[in-house]
This record gives structure tokens, sequence and C-alpha cells, in this order.
């Protein structure tokens, strides 16, 4: 009995790690971000995360000075949810918490540090760049307390306007007990749906 347990118990693991990996490789698709929005009582969060070359061009460490440009004006436009969202009048949210966070730097330490991989054909090497392809995201976080929930009707996101790499951006809403999804595309800007 303990037996069959332990082969149960190695066999989700197993399934659960491959089915991990494959989520994380559907999730990085260049021109294609995930936002996910809830509303749950009077806070309303944001999360996204979009592959580092949609929003910058590159998936390296910015190096050129162009390229470091770039990158800071990516994490500010990020930093600033007046710029990159429109939430209805009459639902009076006020934003309380950003976070933006991204791979890059965290994948060039691991790189600069000759950390040992048990598999080298895990990389590939580009012979243009002469760089390491490594897949990097940004993810950003964003909370707002909404005095009146009942009032947000749609969200308005410009993520699409400020990083026109971005063709698609995959929604997820749960919003006043309600779930739904759609695709944004160029043209689209609000997130609805929800009575």
């Amino acid at each position: 009995m303990l037996r069959m347990w332990s082969m149960l118990l190695v066999g989700s693991l197993v399934a659960a790690t491959t089915l991990a990996q494959v989520r994380q490789m559907e999730s990085h698709e260049h021109g294609v971000a995930q936002l996910m929005l809830v509303l749950e009582g009077e806070l309303l969060q944001v999360e996204w995360e979009a592959p580092s070359e949609s929003l910058v061009g590159f998936e390296h460490p910015p190096e050129a000075d162009a390229d470091r440009e770039v990158f800071a004006q990516a994490v500010q436009t990020l930093t600033n949810p007046e710029r990159l969202f429109v939430i209805s009048e009459g639902a009076e949210c006020l934003p309380v918490g950003v976070r933006v966070e991204n791979t890059l730097f965290k994948d060039a330490a691991m790189h600069q540090g000759h950390e040992e991989h048990e598999d080298d054909s895990e990389h590939e090497h580009s012979e243009e760049e002469g760089h390491e392809t490594a897949h990097s995201e940004f993810q950003a976080q964003w909370r707002w307390l909404c005095h009146n929930p009942e009032a947000v009707e749609a969200v308005e996101i410009g993520m699409l306007r400020e990083f026109p790499r971005t063709e698609e951006i995959r929604v997820q809403w749960l919003v006043h007990e309600q779930q739904g999804a759609q695709t944004l595309q160029a043209g689209d800007v609000i997130i609805q749906g929800w009575d």
C-alpha cells in the first residue's frame, strides 16, 4: 500500500512539473501578453506578464545606451498606472500599489556567475547576436482601492498603445463573482463583460 501511494505521489509531482513547463512555454509567445483583472470587494488588482521582446525589443540585459534608454522608458511607463488604465470614474478608484519586475537581470546574474548546468543543450546560441538565447519577461501588478466597486463597469487599458510590439493581450477577469476572458488586439482597449 505504501508503495502505491509513493508511486501516485511521484506521478503527481511529475505531472505537475510537466504541466508547469508546458504552461511556461505557452505563456512566452512574442507579441502576446497575459493580463488578469480581479475585483474583490473594494480591491481592484491587475496582473500582467509579457515577454521582454514584446516591450523593449530584446531579451538580454541592456548593454548599449539606446537599449538602456528603451528599458528605462518601459519601466517608467509600467510604474505609471494613470498612463495605462482608465477605470470607470464613478468607481472612485485610487492607486494603492505598483510592482514591476523583470527577469533580464536575474538571468544575466546567473550567466555571469557561471553556474553549472546539468544539460548544456538547454541553451540555444545565436550566432548573430553573440548572446545566449534566453527568455525573459516583464511582470507587473497594479492595485486600486475602489470606494464604489459596483460602479466598475469597464477598464480601459493603454498597453497596446504604449507597447506597439505587443500585438495581442489575452485577458482573464473575475469581477463581482463573475468570470470571463477576452482577447484584445490593435484598436481594442476596453475590458468589460460583467453586469
